[in-house]
């Protein structure tokens, strides 16, 4: 009787113990559960996130190079217009010398007008130099911007 009482204590505890795991494994289950949605969540609103920083980016690029394809275009105009009125105002040098029937003092005075048409020329090449440098500084902010958020979703994996 003893041994019967034993083993049917024995069995009570066995069964306690098997109710105790299952309740303990059905809560991780669910706890497990409850984390991988939480976690399925998380990687939804990251990926969102990403995709709406990746339009925001191209939109700006976009509009930067729409700004920098008009200030080119812009430039170049200036530029074509200031070749011509240098070569009108070449050929009209080269004619004034060549009549040679000009004072020493019209000379010099086209000479100092043919300079500063110089200057003004390095002037547009050094501020279509400035525009392609800021271009390339605008360029790189935005490749470290995205670097900065691969390095996030990499990290998060």
């Amino acid at each position: 009787e003893k041994q019967k009482e034993t083993d049917q204590q024995l069995l009570a505890k066995d069964q306690l113990l098997v109710q105790k795991q299952n309740r303990f494994d059905q809560e991780l289950r669910e706890k497990q559960k409850e984390t991988d949605q939480q976690l399925l969540a998380k990687d939804q609103l990251l990926v969102e996130k990403q995709n709406r920083f990746d339009q925001e980016l191209r939109e700006k690029q976009k509009e930067t190079d729409q700004q920098l394809l008009a200030k080119d275009q812009l430039l170049v105009e200036k530029q074509n217009r200031f070749d011509q009125e240098l070569r009108e105002k070449q050929k009209e040098t080269d004619q004034q010398l060549l009549a040679k029937d000009q004072l020493l003092t019209e000379k010099d005075q086209r000479q100092r007008e043919l300079e500063q048409s110089l200057l003004a020329r390095d002037q547009l090449l050094f501020e279509k130099n400035q525009l392609l440098f800021d271009k390339d500084q605008q360029l790189q902010k935005l490749r470290e911007e995205k670097a900065e958020i691969s390095a996030l979703l990499q990290y998060k994996e």
